[in-house]
């Protein structure tokens, strides 16, 4: 099946799979996925740079939406975050979300601030690809590892702050955010590679490791090239500390239907 100029579009509850039938499709804003979807690729959603929300028919066994959001029925895994999300620049995952799947995040346009909860576990590779728009993550505790590829050509992210869980970042975990400056990284992580972040092949600024003193993050900040150290235990923007304890704007704590959404923005053009 093949949707183009559409601007809302229902799939029906006969449909099981739906391929990459929206790829590419910049004017829809809406997808209503129905009872019978059950094989969804996040990626096939992809150069979607209208999409506000999916909404998943109650009746799905298999996966759910909450917020416009996709996520598995169980909601232990977070699958897809809409090109142009509704509510606005900031976004929390729920609490008891476990895993963060691949191409969750592909293209976030519209999206600033992305908070991970402690709840999270697993990130998969290239969980969170494309944006020009995101420039400060909060990784929580309860991830291990930041795995290669986790964060992919995000050209706007510059800072960073990982949880005290996090033991090992991988070569290559934030590739292609050249503008990634400054990184806080807790005493835990024991295992860091020079390619751990993007090369600085823009010369923007220097790269810049917060931390505790006496950390294994000192070390790597003070013999790798590139790279300078600053005492600290707060993350490196003054506004993450906001994500961090999550008060959030308005917006995000009393989520506009869809229909008010369309009537705040009559009112605001008119």
């Amino acid at each position: 099946m093949s949707y183009t100029g559409a601007r809302r579009v229902v799939v029906p509850d006969s449909v099981e799979k739906i391929g990459d039938a929206f790829n590419g499709n910049n004017g829809l804003y809406s997808i209503t996925l129905g009872a019978g979807v059950k094989d969804f690729e996040p990626g096939n959603f992809s150069n979607m740079y209208e999409l506000q929300e999916f909404i998943v028919s109650a009746e799905n066994p298999y996966i759910c939406s909450v917020d416009g959001v996709v996520f598995t029925k169980d909601m232990s895994t977070i699958l897809r975050f809409p090109t142009n999300w509704k509510y606005g620049p900031h976004y929390a995952i729920p609490d008891g979300v476990k895993i963060i799947a691949e191409r969750a995040f592909l293209q976030p346009w519209t999206l600033d601030m992305l908070y991970i909860p402690d709840s999270v576990t697993v990130i998969e590779e290239h969980a969170i690809s494309i944006s020009d728009e995101l420039s400060y993550i909060h990784f929580g505790n309860g991830i291990e590892t930041i795995p290669s590829n986790a964060v992919t050509s995000c050209s706007w992210l510059t800072d960073v702050y990982i949880g005290s869980g996090v033991k090992t970042i991988e070569k290559d975990a934030f590739w292609g955010c050249a503008r990634l400056s400054g990184v806080f990284i807790p005493e835990n992580v024991t295992t860091l590679y020079e390619m751990s972040f993007p090369d600085d092949y823009v010369d923007y600024t220097l790269k810049l490791i917060c931390g505790y003193k006496g950390t294994y993050a000192e070390t790597f900040a003070e013999t790798t090239e590139g790279y300078s150290f600053r005492v600290e235990d707060r993350p490196t923007k003054e506004y993450a500390i906001l994500v961090e304890h999550k008060t959030f704007p308005p917006f995000y704590e009393e989520p506009l239907t869809f229909f008010q959404y369309q009537e705040d923005q009559l009112t605001k053009n008119n």
